[in-house]
């Protein structure tokens, strides 16, 4: 999905609020590109995530969720069934996010949220993004958020995203590759 994102596709999709896999294969073959299962306000219920998980995924489309609330355990288990993506309830600012971020469990799964979180921000808040970036492990994610976060800064101000990357707990290969990314003074 980020792929085809990236690309400059747009992708059309809609909310799953009946909590039924037959709804979410029927919305799939109808020729949506993503489907959000909404935990939140929708009428299923976490025990039904699977279910509509794999209808998506048999009628080939990407599948998201919104879990319940912001408790840790509800983001863990919709990403250890597979989504792509997790909107989690009541994270109205980059602080909230934040905290969000850092109860998700580590590893992969984490690194990959954070990654994700960085990306939706970069943009708007790029010092919270650089904030975030160190707490992601796996060292090619970080470097992709690094990038991210890179890009909207140096249109903003690229003396300060210079500083920013010497800064950076990185090799200095990684931090002379990404300097070469930036525009001369």
């Amino acid at each position: 999905m980020k792929a085809r994102l990236a690309a400059g596709e747009t992708l059309f999709g809609t909310f799953l609020t009946l909590g039924s896999p037959l709804a979410a294969e029927s919305l799939g073959l109808a020729g949506f590109d993503w489907l959000l299962v909404d935990l939140e306000h929708g009428g299923g219920h976490e025990s039904q995530l699977l279910g509509q998980l794999l209808g998506a995924t048999a009628a080939g489309v990407h599948a998201l969720v919104r879990v319940e609330s912001d408790v840790r355990g509800r983001t863990a288990r919709a990403l250890d069934l597979g989504v792509e993506g997790v909107m989690c309830p009541q994270v109205n600012s980059a602080e909230a996010a934040q905290t969000w971020a850092r109860q998700l469990p580590k590893g992969d799964t984490r690194d990959a949220a954070l990654k994700d979180y960085v990306e939706s921000i970069a943009y708007w808040a790029p010092g919270k993004a650089a904030g975030t970036i160190e707490l992601i492990n796996d060292a090619t994610k970080r470097e992709e958020a690094v990038a991210i976060t890179l890009r909207s800064w140096a249109e903003m101000d690229p003396a300060s995203a210079r500083t920013w990357i010497a800064g950076l707990t990185m090799s200095d290969e990684v931090k002379a590759r990404l300097q070469s990314t930036l525009p001369a003074n």
